[in-house]
């Protein structure tokens, strides 16, 4: 049975050969059916895709069609958050869950759909990206695993605990358990205080990358996570890659201050983030930690709720 995939752009604008191709190499891996919103004259903005009123259409157009089980974001880039207060939530709450898929600025997205309707997403690599397939394939082949059958099922990231002083020691990987949640820092950040972040983590396990970022606004970010109460109840929190990073402090020396202001157990992954293989992880799952086969390695294992 071919496998349909509404391809949208909720944000900024791919490069449309490049598209084409990567639509071609997907049946490499397997064959699918990919779907697109009505060719349109393309009004052009300086950070988006197109305008804000024919971006909704194109999200709506996917999100509303019968077999539109599965949405993969081009790229990311800045819009998604635009979107947030125009769509119709009452109106998508009749419908069967969708899975978008995605990172970066689709990040707005994935925790609206999930604050609002309960859909999860999945966080992983988009074919319009720079990034896809950058380093190796291992993510896509991953991702289009679990999309082969129309329902994402399972998968894994490799963490390891960040270094810390030892009051703030990791817990064992055994009692490492919880539901999932993150993707962009600076993304969700913006969303404190909103109606498209969920009011409550309790309970979470809260995945976290970035790039371009500097200590600075990473720490000035997470003050306002701690300092909104967000955190309260969450089981850990995994921070994967932040790449690209400004200025002389490394990104292990980031994560470590990081972890030393924070009270909960804390890993690091080099398999998620702005970065090639950037492995699926999915908004909701159940996750729990279990032994890898490294030095210091654990796996963090997760299950489509």
């Amino acid at each position: 049975m071919t496998t349909s995939i509404y391809l949208i752009s909720p944000s900024f604008y791919p490069d449309e050969n490049l598209v084409e191709q990567r639509i071609k190499d997907l049946n490499i891996y397997a064959e699918y059916t990919i779907k697109r919103p009505p060719v349109r004259a393309r009004l052009n903005s300086l950070f988006t895709m197109d305008t804000v009123e024919n971006r909704l259409v194109d999200l709506l157009f996917a999100v509303q069609s019968h077999d539109a089980h599965i949405i993969l974001a081009a790229r990311g880039g800045y819009g998604a958050s635009d979107l947030l207060p125009l769509i119709p939530w009452k109106k998508l709450a009749n419908l069967e869950p969708r899975c978008l898929v995605g990172f970066s600025d689709i990040s707005a997205l994935h925790s609206a759909l999930w604050t609002k309707l309960g859909w999860p997403g999945l966080h992983g690599p988009m074919l319009g990206s720079p990034l896809w397939g950058q380093n190796s394939s291992a993510d896509i082949s991953a991702l289009l695993a679990l999309l082969q059958n129309g329902q994402p099922q399972q998968g894994m990231l490799r963490i390891s605990p960040v270094a810390a002083p030892a009051m703030l020691s990791p817990q064992a990987p055994e009692a490492l358990e919880g539901w999932l949640f993150g993707g962009c820092f600076s993304v969700l950040t913006n969303l404190i205080g909103t109606a498209y972040l969920p009011s409550s983590l309790a309970g979470a396990i809260l995945l976290f990358e970035d790039t371009g970022e500097n200590c600075g606004r990473l720490l000035r970010y997470w003050n306002q996570w701690l300092q909104s109460g967000l955190l309260q109840g969450v089981k850990a929190v995994v921070w994967g890659k932040l790449s690209q990073l400004e200025g002389a402090v490394s990104e292990a020396q980031v994560k470590a201050e990081l972890a030393k202001r924070t009270y909960l157990p804390t890993w690091t992954s080099e398999d998620f983030g702005h970065c090639s293989p950037n492995f699926p992880f999915m908004i909701g799952a159940r996750a729990y930690g279990a032994a890898g086969s490294g030095a210091g390695e654990q796996l963090l294992v997760w299950q489509a709720p």
